[in-house]
């Protein structure tokens, strides 16, 4: 449950297990609702708790704890799920579409942040099989997310940067070869120079 805290200073809101009744206080943005009423942005507060280890069930908050319990007392497992359970209910549909409007950025086309469809789907206990139809369907396409897109982004420039200095490298390389080409030439040309004063200076002397 999500409830207003009343008064001024930062906005915040408290959480609270609809299992177990443990409250937490977060930060977050106030929304104007019909009415001229002001309501905690419960699309970022769920994000924010989601991010704590929380799960939102059929529009329910769970504490980590209580979450942890549910996984382990759950005995039904994918292989015994039947016929009616082949597509989510109206209810998980609702949930999941919930939060891919949190979670992905359409514009983008990825998710934000860390997330992807097996992260969307352990938060509300779905099949992740759902997650995926649903997103392709209403949102986009399976374009990783932004953790990734960073790290693509940074690879690349690491490449980049990478074959500039390969570059500089065999530029520096080519120059010192020419150095020592043009060194040796002159070397020699002196020799040659040394070798033909020699014999007349050696004959004055005489």
């Amino acid at each position: 449950m999500i409830e207003t805290i009343e008064g001024k200073g930062v906005n915040r809101c408290n959480v609270s297990c609809d299992e177990c009744g443990r409250t937490e206080t977060l930060t977050c943005d106030y929304i104007r609702s019909p009415g001229n009423v002001w309501n905690p942005n419960v699309g970022q507060v769920r994000k924010k708790i989601i991010g704590q280890n929380w799960q939102v069930l059929k529009g329910s908050e769970i504490c980590p704890a209580c979450s942890a319990k549910r996984k382990a007392t759950k005995v039904v497992k994918n292989t015994d799920v039947g016929a009616a359970e082949s597509e989510p209910s109206k209810a998980q549909k609702r949930d999941i579409l919930q939060l891919l409007q949190d979670c992905y950025d359409v514009e983008a086309g990825r998710y934000n942040g860390a997330d992807t469809d097996d992260v969307i789907a352990e938060t509300l206990g779905v099949r992740p099989a759902w997650v995926s139809a649903l997103r392709e369907e209403f949102f986009g396409p399976d374009g990783g997310n932004e953790d990734m897109q960073g790290l693509l982004e940074e690879l690349v420039s690491f490449r980049q940067q990478l074959a500039e200095v390969r570059q500089r490298l065999a530029d520096h390389a080519s120059r010192v070869a020419e150095l020592d080409q043009g060194a040796k030439e002159h070397e020699a040309r002196l020799k040659r120079i040394i070798g033909a004063l020699s014999p007349r200076i050696v004959k004055r002397v005489g």
